[in-house]
């Protein structure tokens, strides 16, 4: 069968760029015996578009050409790459030329125009005669390189295993998952959101980053080599300015366990998403630490012997330890370890072997436009997310829900095939975004289904899952088996806990209001719909600074109510001064205190 290569999905604007990564895509799977690692090459490509290391350090190498015909020009092309890679990877043994055409069988003689039974230079024949030449070049250069060619049938038949299936159906779809779709869906359901996302009024907060991790993206790899070109600062000048002969079995075992530390951060892949093994690494590194402890306690030994021999000696010595500065910089070293440990078990690390976020919070803590700023972000970034609200979920199960949210006609496992071939053209995991699941009817759907779908989803590792709730659902909706056997990784959003007076001086400035001279410390100004909806309280009544006596608790809280009590009776056109917020609050709180008193 024919694959219709003129609606291959276009890559960076060009159909040639969508063979290449398609290429790449059906190379990266694969399934070659000792495989150790596998490399996408970026332009200019040195001769291939993709090569795999091998557990001997030998290579396999791919060079994909979008040609149409078969004529000088395209074979020349095809030299050259060849002699750029072989020139490039020397420890190449094997190479796969890739183009869109199939090889007609050259025992077929056509006499229109010809001689009777004069052989027509067939596209195989031009084959067999270039790798016998490719051979015979390798060979004089005492080297041997095997040649595979991938054609349309060949091609066509990888795409057609259950395994690639997402592959066929993301390059040869039509608008389904391309750039704009994506937004597309992304604009609508941020618009549901409706007053839940105010991006003016976005407040940059640390729990962001975690997202780098589940991402798995350049930004988590710069925050990870960040940590580590610090420690290996700190490490290269405390280990070059020590001479002390007395110390050198520290130093060694430190040389050694560094280097050991340092190999295992680089070979962690990023791109192919291999686990990072932060437990090995975090031991490594606080063996590192004993040893410097051990180091500095010698070294004050060392320095109190020298003191007492010139003592004895009656020779002056002065009080300064002779190597101070040589204890400090290790203690620099030991600092910088001990942050790095702190990174590799943070969140951050966790979501990025494991992409499944549960994001907890309070009513008010921004979770909703937590998940609606990243989003947005990392479409900036050409990243892709999916953004689904909870109230939009009925009871019927969750993947026939989200494909018709999305106007989808796949099956399931299609569609996240899809989704982690799109990921593969970005180097970034595709998130699905699955916002207050507790709303809507996801108190009756989420607890039967959510163990399944992350089941699910994990065969994609180029797709990662963040499901927000409200904490009080917490118990009612997700099985205390998914975080006790970490399955999914839990995240509590504080809101603007620790950040009260930055944030509120970004709102304040928003609206226009006189920041006090004393600072609102108030722990409900860490909830940022208590902040918005108290500024715009003061916004709306014309006020530009906060009057003499609202610092107190007790005004602010009914302050706040009276800005609710303003939106209920806007919403349902009612009269303001009917206080109905404060009223039903009154009720609520009199019917605790009188089921408290009953105990």
């Amino acid at each position: 069968m024919n694959i219709e290569w003129n609606k291959l999905r276009a890559f960076n604007g060009d159909i040639k760029n969508g063979f290449e990564e398609l290429v790449c895509q059906l190379a990266r799977a694969e399934q070659i015996p000792n495989k150790s690692k596998f490399i996408r090459v970026a332009a200019p490509d040195g001769g291939v578009e993709a090569y795999c290391v091998l557990s001997d350090n030998s290579e396999y190498g791919w060079q994909a050409k979008f040609f149409t015909t078969m004529g000088d020009s395209q074979w020349t092309q095809l030299d050259e790459s060849f002699k750029t890679a072989f020139a490039k990877h020397p420890n190449l043994i094997k190479y796969y030329i890739c183009v869109p055409l199939d090889r007609p069988d050259p025992r077929i003689t056509i006499t229109k125009g010809k001689r009777r039974g004069q052989q027509v230079n067939h596209f195989m024949d031009k084959w067999n005669a270039k790798v016998a030449e490719w051979e015979a070049f390798a060979k004089s250069n005492n080297r041997t390189i095997e040649f595979e060619f991938w054609g349309n049938s060949e091609i066509f038949e990888r795409l057609s295993k259950k395994e690639n299936e997402g592959k066929l159906y993301y390059w040869f779809g039509k608008e389904e998952f391309s750039d704009e779709w994506f937004k597309q869906k992304l604009d609508e359901n941020i618009k549901n959101l409706d007053k839940r996302y105010t991006p003016e009024l976005n407040f940059e907060l640390p729990i962001a980053k975690i997202f780098d991790g589940i991402s798995r993206d350049k930004y988590f790899n710069e925050q990870f080599n960040s940590y580590l070109d610090d420690l290996l600062k700190h490490y290269r000048k405390a280990v070059t300015h020590l001479k002390e002969a007395k110390v050198k079995d520290h130093i060694d075992r430190i040389v050694s366990t560094i280097t050991t530390f340092r190999q295992q951060c680089e070979q962690i892949d990023y791109v192919e998403i291999s686990t990072i093994n932060n437990v090995g690494l975090s031991s490594l590194l606080e063996d590192v630490r004993k040893i410097i402890d051990d180091l500095i306690h010698k070294l004050y030994e060392i320095d109190s012997t020298l003191k007492k021999e010139k003592k004895e000696k009656s020779k002056y010595e002065s009080d300064t330890n002779k190597f101070g500065w040589d204890i400090e910089y290790f203690r620099k070293l030991n600092s910088s370890i001990y942050e790095f440990i702190e990174f590799l078990n943070s969140t951050t690390v966790l979501l990025s072997n494991n992409p499944f976020l549960l994001l907890t919070g309070e009513a008010g803590k921004g979770k909703s436009h937590l998940l609606a700023d990243v989003a947005v972000k990392r479409r900036e970034r050409n990243q892709f997310s999916i953004l689904l609200l909870g109230q939009h979920f009925t009871e019927e199960e969750p993947w026939s829900q989200i494909k018709k949210q999305l106007q989808l006609n796949c099956d399931r496992d299609t569609f996240l095939a899809s989704l982690n071939a799109k990921s593969e053209t970005t180097q970034s995991r595709i998130l699905i975004l699955i916002d207050a699941i507790n709303e809507g009817k996801g108190k009756e759907l989420w607890k039967n289904y959510i163990s399944g779908f992350i089941s699910a989803v994990k065969k994609y590792p180029n797709i990662g899952v963040v499901f927000s709730l409200r904490t009080s659902y917490e118990k009612l909706l997700i099985p205390e088996s998914l975080t006790e056997k970490k399955e999914v990784i839990k995240v509590i959003h504080h809101g603007f806990s620790h950040h009260e007076y930055e944030a509120s001086k970004h709102f304040f400035e928003y609206y226009g209001i006189k920041q006090p001279s004393i600072p609102l410390l108030h722990p409900e100004f860490s909830n940022p719909l208590f902040l918005k909806l108290f500024c715009e309280g003061l916004s709306k009544k014309g006020l530009h600074e906060i009057p003499d006596g609202y610092e107190g608790i007790s005004t602010i809280l009914n302050f706040y109510l009276e800005a609710i009590n303003s939106k209920v009776s806007e919403k349902h056109r009612l009269p303001e001064n009917l206080n109905l917020t404060q009223k039903v609050v009154k009720k609520i709180a009199s019917q605790i205190a009188d089921t408290e008193n009953t105990y």
